[in-house]
């Protein structure tokens, strides 16, 4: 058996440090543009709403989709509403009265 020789608040601090460097790495993936490596990144550091942001202000919305959290009904019909919008500024508002 592996005995750990942390402490309880050494180990938090470990993983707010690994969250942290997990949060830049997907900054910088993003802009780089490397939007599925930055979306991963994000997904690790437990920050899935900057992954379904970043890829809504892309107008990726299938891709935002796959971040947005069951639990929090406002992200939904966040999402669907800014997918709506940007449908009727791009002139398909057959598409946008589909969403709404």
């Amino acid at each position: 058996a592996v005995v750990s020789t942390q402490s309880t608040g050494e180990r938090k601090q470990s993983k707010a440090a690994e969250t942290t460097n997990n949060l830049i790495l997907a900054d910088y993936y993003a802009f780089k543009g490397e939007f599925q490596e930055a979306a991963k990144m994000y997904k690790k550091s437990g920050n899935e709403d900057k992954a379904m942001a970043m890829f809504s202000d892309l107008r990726q919305f299938e891709n935002a989709k796959d971040f947005l959290t069951s639990s929090d009904p406002k992200n939904i019909k966040g999402l669907i509403k800014r997918q709506a919008e940007w449908c009727k500024s791009t002139n398909d508002p057959g598409s946008a009265i589909d969403l709404y």
